[in-house]
C-alpha cells in the first residue's frame, strides 16, 4: 500500500455545554434517538455514572451504529459525535454531506436544552509511510537535529496557534505522528503518519451562546478551508527521496 494522498480516519465533532445536565439520558438523547435512529442503530449502553463534578466529561450515554462508522457519547458537560472512514480510499467527501445533516440535528436539539460553551471539530487521516518517523522529522528544524546527534529513532510535531476569525479567537491545533491502520484491501497492519487537525472556540474571552445552526456551519465551512492537508503533506515530501 503506497499513497501520498492522506486516507480520511474519522472526525470527532464535540460540543461542550455552559452546565451539566442532571440526566442527558432522558433530555438530550430522548430527542436525539428520534433524529438519529438511522444512523444510530444498535441498543444504546446507558451508564449510571455518578452525578460527581469530577465524573462530568465521562459518557452516560454510548450508541453506535451496525456498521460501526457513527457512534455518540454524552455526558454531564459534552458531547461527542464520531465518523469513521470506510475503506483505505476513504476521503472527507465521501461522509461530507451526512455530516453536514447530522450535525445540523444535534445543533437544533442541544440549543433547546444548554447553552453550549464552546464546540470543536477534529479530523484524523492517515498517509501510510514505512519511514514514517525519518519523514516526520524533516519538519523539525535540521539545526535541532544536528545538534541532537543520532540517526531519528522516533519524532512527532504538536503545533498550537490561535487565530481570529468568524468573530472569534479559534485554536488551531495540528499532530503528526506515527502510526499503524489496518485496511481490509491491504491485507495486513500497514505503518505510516497520522494526521491529527483540530479546531476549537476553548478560549474563555469568546464567551457562551453564540454556538447556533449558522454559527456552527461557518465554523465547519471555516475549518474545511483552513485543513491544509495537500501543503502539510508536500512539506512531509520535501527531501523525503532520501528514504525511498
Amino acid at each position: 500500500m503506497s499513497n501520498k494522498n492522506p486516507v480520511f480516519i474519522n472526525l470527532q465533532f464535540v460540543l461542550n455545554f455552559s452546565r451539566e445536565l442532571a440526566a442527558p439520558q432522558q433530555s438530550l438523547w430522548k430527542e436525539l434517538s428520534l433524529k438519529l435512529k438511522m444512523e444510530l442503530d444498535q441498543i444504546p449502553i446507558v451508564l449510571p455514572v455518578p452525578n460527581d463534578p469530577k465524573l462530568a466529561d465521562v459518557p452516560i450515554v454510548q450508541a453506535v451504529s451496525k456498521n460501526g462508522v457513527f457512534r455518540l457519547n454524552i455526558s454531564r458537560k459534552r458531547l461527542d459525535f464520531f465518523i469513521h472512514g470506510e475503506g483505505s480510499k476513504a476521503t472527507y467527501q465521501d461522509i461530507k454531506n451526512k455530516f453536514y445533516g447530522i450535525q445540523e440535528a444535534i445543533i437544533v436539539e442541544a440549543n433547546k436544552i444548554v447553552e453550549i460553551e464552546w464546540l470543536g471539530l477534529i479530523l484524523n487521516f492517515f498517509i501510510a509511510e514505512e519511514n514514517a518517523n525519518q519523514v516526520i522529522a524533516q519538519l523539525i528544524n535540521s539545526r535541532f537535529r544536528k545538534l541532537h546527534q543520532g540517526e531519528t529513532l522516533e519524532s512527532s510535531v504538536d503545533y498550537i496557534s490561535q487565530l481570529e476569525a468568524l468573530g472569534k479567537t479559534i485554536n488551531n491545533h495540528t499532530q503528526l505522528q506515527f502510526g499503524r491502520a489496518k485496511f481490509k484491501s491491504a491485507g495486513r497492519e500497514v505503518q505510516g503518519i497520522l494526521i491529527s487537525r483540530d479546531f476549537n472556540t476553548k478560549p474563555v474571552k469568546n464567551g457562551v451562546g453564540y454556538v447556533n445552526g449558522e454559527f456552527t456551519k461557518e465554523f465547519t465551512k471555516f475549518v474545511e478551508r483552513n485543513l491544509n492537508l495537500d501543503e502539510m503533506t508536500s512539506l512531509l515530501w520535501y527531501g523525503k527521496s532520501k528514504y525511498i
